[in-house]
């Protein structure tokens, strides 16, 4: 962490005549508030403050639901959606950075995080898609970044997609982290997620920890430490959220998915691509072919990480995000 600076005030001359002593004080202090004024207008921007709060939407043919965000900064929005199983927890080394220049929103997705995690079968990808779009509504939100890690990367293009086919242009660039796009075999979690009752059975029996680091995909090296591994698995402990999951799992994959990578050619947003080199989950080969199916996107490709860029390649992550937004703005 960079070190505040800190202004030095020095104390009035004591040993002033009498008579000096009035003006030396005014001299002082008018010299003093001036280089106090300088001071905070050469610092560098002092850390965003996080706001949190729970917003309430409401969603086609489904109760209301409330979900939990986190708010930093001003400026052009650019709005964070998480992978399967996480939480907006996961942006906690990038959303600040970014608050520099801009208004970030982290939000949990529906069944996640500090969200509402209602026992009802709306949590296909479809179900998340409208969800985040009433929330761009509800938060009057334009000329947005969608960045999103692996669900919610598919959630963003699926946004993208059906917003260029409403000519709804409030969709600006996109960033796209590790994210399901083409058709590819199940990952061993998400067919163990579409077993008939067995998920039910068996996940109840693993602790919220174990089903931390498989969501993360720790390992060959990328270990997250321990309190992080907490932190993700506090808010699998809550009633609902073993639902929430099991049926995002189920419902990942798009109704008309080949109608929706039809698409994608179509879309016109700058459009950053991240990929882990040896992700287990998605494998590359997905974020090649889809880097060269938008027409507008870069590829980056990270050695250091399996799945999480955010989590387990910080730094990169962080550099290579902020030069494509320098770079597209």
């Amino acid at each position: 962490m960079r070190a505040a600076r800190r202004a030095a005030v020095a104390d009035p001359d004591m040993h002033a005549s009498p008579r000096a002593v009035p003006i030396g004080g005014a001299l002082i202090r008018a010299v003093t508030a001036c280089g106090l004024a300088l001071s905070a207008l050469c610092a560098p921007a002092a850390a965003q403050e996080v706001k949190s709060y729970r917003t309430t939407i409401a969603l086609p043919n489904r109760s209301s639901v409330a979900l939990h965000v986190e708010d930093w900064g001003v400026g052009r929005p650019i709005v964070l959606l998480h992978g399967l199983g996480a939480s907006s927890y996961m942006w906690r080394h990038l959303a600040p950075v970014l608050a520099k220049q801009y208004r970030v929103i982290a939000v949990d997705l529906k069944g996640f995080g500090r969200s509402d995690k209602p026992a009802d079968g709306g949590y296909r990808i479809e179900d998340h898609a409208a969800s985040i779009i009433a929330l761009l509504r509800r938060l009057k939100l334009d000329d947005v970044t969608l960045v999103g890690h692996s669900l919610g990367g598919a959630i963003a293009l699926l946004l993208a997609v059906e917003a260029e086919r409403a000519g709804d242009r409030r969709i600006s660039r996109l960033i796209l982290m590790n994210s399901p796009a083409f058709e590819q075999p199940p990952s061993w979690a998400i067919s163990v997620l579409r077993l008939p009752l067995v998920p039910y059975v068996l996940l109840p029996a693993l602790t919220p920890e174990f089903g931390a680091r498989a969501i993360l995909n720790t390992g060959n090296g990328n270990s997250i430490p321990q309190p992080d591994i907490d932190a993700y698995a506090r808010p699998l402990r809550d009633p609902g959220a073993l639902h929430a999951l099991i049926e995002t799992g189920r419902g990942i994959v798009p109704v008309d998915f080949q109608g929706l990578i039809a698409r994608y050619s179509r879309l016109t947003q700058p459009t950053l691509v991240i990929w882990c080199r040896d992700d287990p989950t998605v494998p590359l080969a997905i974020g090649q072919r889809l880097s060269r199916t938008l027409p507008r996107a870069e590829l980056r490709i990270f050695n250091s990480c399996r799945h999480v860029p955010p989590e387990q390649s910080i730094d990169e992550t962080e550099r290579v995000v902020r030069a494509f937004l320098r770079r597209s703005d």
